[in-house]
């Protein structure tokens, strides 16, 4: 099999880094998450230039490995004041963007895991991974601050909430629960009422299953535009900005509250999406 690698070089300051490798005119591109100083690998990203027989479920069903992941678990050693391998070297994301979904491994399971897959690969992959480890040159897979008009748009502002959600996840650990906490307690801040409250609004404005099905931020979107470009704005700057966390949150939505009425202002200018018209 001949892979022709690709390298595109950033900093490594964000937690997303990404290589792109191209085989038989096909590209394909692996994502790597810096945990802790140490690399997790998006390992359904490997697997599939290699097709079903070699997806990291049935690599995972192995006796063999099975027993060299409780082995990684083993090596904490509190001498060092930290671990030296993640305590699950294996997660699996279900939602968020497609360069995050998947089956995630560390860096020493991601390994063996090549040499599974192919023994030419393998060699490709620690070559990639040491290459991170000495320059840390790196493509970022990261959303950047947007300009202000920009949160008028709606895609931009669904696109947002997805940013956001995949940084708590990062952020918390995998910690899934603190995500729709996230939300609820935007909404509470900026609607004054939580999700309920705002579908049953929905439903007294004849709002259509269509939009209704896609969340109470949805909503939002087409009944109160320029609080939904609060929203949008708070949740670009935590999924964004290095100086903020999403602890940050209620500091963030009591400053940028301050221009819903500015907002409003440009949307009855006529400064808004043709799908919101």
């Amino acid at each position: 099999m001949c892979i022709f690698v690709t390298l595109i070089f950033f900093s490594m300051e964000n937690a997303l880094i990404k290589k792109v490798f191209e085989r038989n005119d096909s590209q394909y591109s692996i994502t790597f998450e810096n945990k802790d100083g140490e690399l997790m690998v998006n390992a359904t990203q490997m697997g599939k230039p290699f097709g079903l027989a070699k997806k990291p479920e049935k690599f995972l069903r192995n006796k063999g490995v099975r027993a060299f992941i409780n082995e990684l678990k083993k090596q904490n050693d509190p001498k060092m004041g930290r671990t030296h391998y993640i305590s699950e070297p294996v997660t699996v994301i279900s939602s968020g963007r497609p360069s995050l979904r998947g089956t995630w491994m560390h860096e020493k399971l991601a390994m063996r895991y090549a040499m599974w897959l192919s023994p030419k690969f393998h060699v490709w992959v620690v070559e990639q991974i040491m290459e991170l480890l000495k320059t840390g040159s790196v493509e970022l897979n990261k959303p950047k601050i947007q300009q202000l008009q920009q949160h008028l748009d709606l895609q931009t502002q669904r696109d947002n909430t997805k940013e956001v959600s995949n940084r708590i996840y990062f952020e918390t650990k995998g910690d899934v629960k603190q995500i729709p906490m996230y939300h609820h307690k935007a909404l509470v801040s900026i609607m004054g009422c939580g999700k309920k409250d705002i579908m049953e609004i929905a439903k007294m404005n004849g709002l259509s299953k269509t939009i209704t099905s896609k969340g109470a931020k949805e909503v939002i979107r087409i009944l109160y535009p320029e609080k939904a470009c609060v929203m949008s704005m708070v949740d670009n700057i935590i999924a964004a900005s290095d100086n903020f966390r999403i602890d940050d949150q209620s500091l963030l939505i009591d400053t940028v509250k301050k221009g819903e009425s500015m907002f409003d202002g440009l949307i009855k200018l006529g400064i808004s999406p043709a799908e919101r018209k």
